[in-house]
């Protein structure tokens, strides 16, 4: 397998491909993802964009209702200014979508960091990573991968084709741990 990505460089990835694959931000906006990314901890997406869309100076109740969204919601201008045209469809989950999509790529790879940690410490067994796809509402291409093996890059990011909004699908690792024993007998 190959070696991972640091964390710095799996979170500037993860930010660009969901920006980029999901176009409800404007390019800008990948910064303020790969903040969050690095923010927060065990938090919902939906949390951690509530609190970004409370920072700062909120647009008044009648620039709300002319954007369509209720005048008791947060969106601060700053936030407002990072969403695209698509994103307008829905601006309260524009920031909340593009970053649920790029914590599964979080997600995959930290799975991928215990999967290569005991790969090293157990040399004796053979390891297979497969992927694992746990959500009903994944695309053709992504349903198509459950159970096969990823490939040497560790299958961090979506694959080409993916049109899911979050590409929701982990790594898994199969251990065959009777093999050491088996070679012994």
């Amino acid at each position: 397998m190959d070696r991972l990505p640091d964390r710095q460089a799996i979170r500037k990835g993860a930010a660009h491909e969901a920006v980029e694959h999901l176009g409800l931000l404007r390019p800008e906006g990948t910064a303020t993802i790969i903040d969050l990314l690095s923010n927060f901890q065990g938090e919902h997406p939906r949390a951690a964009c509530a609190a970004y869309r409370k920072t700062g100076e909120q647009l008044l109740d009648d620039e709300k209702r002319a954007i369509g969204i209720r005048s008791n919601a947060y969106l601060s201008r700053a936030a407002l200014a990072e969403i695209s045209e698509k994103g307008m469809e829905d601006p309260i989950r524009a920031h909340e979508t593009t970053l649920l999509r790029a914590s599964f790529v979080i997600f995959r790879h930290r799975n991928a960091q215990s999967s290569a940690r005991m790969m090293a410490d157990h040399p004796n067994y053979p390891v297979e990573i497969q992927y694992d796809v746990f959500h009903p509402d994944a695309c053709a291409v992504c349903a198509d991968l459950d159970r096969t093996p990823v490939p040497s890059d560790w299958g961090l990011f979506a694959p080409v084709g993916c049109t899911c909004v979050t590409a929701p699908y982990g790594l898994r690792s199969e251990v065959d741990f009777g093999a050491p024993y088996a070679v012994r007998q």
